[in-house]
């Protein structure tokens, strides 16, 4: 079990989301707004989504272990590119 982690809305929860294809963030800043800490994954930098993690990778490259490792990981409430 791991601990809850605060989000930019000041929400705690224990959910993690990964947002596939997330562009600009409208689908990363619902879930926020719904308590999840949020890892977005886009082909291209996408300066204006507020995940809390963001990657840039080509998702059709990513296996499923790598995928499943994202949304499980618990990450500090900052964004970090790789």
């Amino acid at each position: 079990m791991f601990a809850p982690q605060p989000n930019p809305n000041g929400v705690q929860s224990g959910l993690t989301a990964l947002d596939l294809y997330c562009g600009a963030g409208g689908a990363t800043r619902g879930l926020q707004m719904a308590g999840f800490h949020v890892t977005a994954v886009d082909i291209k930098p996408q300066p204006r989504n507020p995940a809390d993690r963001f990657i840039v990778a080509d998702v059709l490259t990513l296996s499923p272990e790598r995928a499943s490792t994202l949304c499980t990981q618990v990450h500090p409430a900052r964004r970090t590119r790789r």
